[in-house]
């Protein structure tokens, strides 16, 4: 099985979104997973979305995201947003 290194600052949002004031709060305090406070661009998503299942990729996440207790549960709850049901999900330990 193959892995899509995953990272999604610049890659699945836009940099508007990283800048903005409620950031860390909606990710990392109060889990509000929307797709309004989340700003993904969809068509970057469904790239990556394409690539994923055309492949039948491992989801393996390397963003920073994984360091402030977002979990694979909390991804897979993102990416349902998009309609994209995501089973193999992994994150980069760094310890």
């Amino acid at each position: 099985m193959n892995n899509l290194y995953l990272d999604f600052d610049g890659v699945l949002n836009t940099e508007e979104w990283f800048h903005r004031a409620d950031f860390h709060s909606a990710i990392y305090e109060n889990r509000s997973f929307s797709k309004e406070k989340l700003n993904f661009n969809d068509a970057c998503v469904a790239r990556v979305k394409k690539l994923q299942e055309t492949f039948d990729l491992n989801l393996v996440i390397c963003s920073n995201w994984r360091f402030g207790g977002v979990k694979p549960d909390h991804f897979k709850q993102i990416f349902k947003l998009f309609n994209w049901n995501v089973d193999r999900i992994s994150m980069i330990d760094t310890k």
